[in-house]
């Protein structure tokens, strides 16, 4: 499995560590079982409350909730800036199909193609600092209950 400590960008034993130190690749999601995450935990049958922890087996889990965004609204492209921001650092972590920004909010959904990169992202960028938001909260998108929006994708 994958070092979730290196994820978080805190993996102390380095190259003598047990577990994988790189981005999954798609052959690395292939191999994963469905029962368990992309660093080895049990997922279970529903997310918690919070939307945190392993996620659901039951829901496709490509979809992260960035929380806590901060917009300059004296800058007049400001939700650009941030989508474009969002799309650079997630985008580190693997394939984005979609960037959602909701400044109303401050918040934002972000896609993966594939549901190792979701996760292994959700560890890497949760608490985080992007832009002028000092501290991002990241965790799984709930289902959209608008089934037109299903349907489009």
């Amino acid at each position: 499995g994958f070092c979730i400590f290196y994820a978080r960008g805190w993996c102390g034993f380095g190259y003598r560590c047990n577990y994988f130190h790189h981005v999954p690749s798609l052959l690395d999601i292939a191999c994963c079982v469905e029962a368990h995450d992309i660093f080895g935990r049990e997922r279970f049958c529903r997310h918690r409350d919070d939307m945190g922890g392993v996620g659901s087996f039951n829901s496709e889990g490509r979809t992260l909730f960035v929380g806590y965004l901060v917009f300059d609204r004296e800058q007049p492209d400001t939700v650009q800036r941030v989508t474009k921001e969002l799309r650079e650092e997630f985008g580190t972590w693997g394939e984005l199909e979609e960037v959602k920004v909701i400044p109303s909010k401050a918040c934002a959904f972000i896609r993966y193609a594939w549901r190792g990169n979701a996760e292994f992202a959700r560890e890497a960028m949760q608490g985080q600092r992007l832009g002028p938001a000092p501290c991002i909260r990241v965790a799984w998108a709930s289902e959209d209950p608008n089934r037109d929006s299903v349907k489009r994708r």
